[in-house]
């Protein structure tokens, strides 16, 4: 699951600089799907990382990053 993940964003990239907008929402459909096994697989729920995108936006305003 992890190696899916690390090519689906790749392909994901590059569908946004390279491909049609709905050729981008495959690829990001694929990286969503794996992104989210990955996530169960390890024990991290989606509401886990709504809390951290959160608690970024109160520090920060915004989702962005330290």
């Amino acid at each position: 699951v992890r190696a899916h993940a690390k090519t689906d964003g790749a392909e994901v990239v590059d569908a946004a600089a390279r491909r049609t907008p709905r050729e981008l929402a495959e690829e990001a459909a694929d990286l969503v799907y794996h992104l989210l096994a990955l996530l169960r697989m390890k024990g991290v729920s989606w509401r886990d990382v709504l809390s951290v995108l959160r608690e970024r936006r109160a520090r920060h305003g915004r989702g962005a990053k330290d």
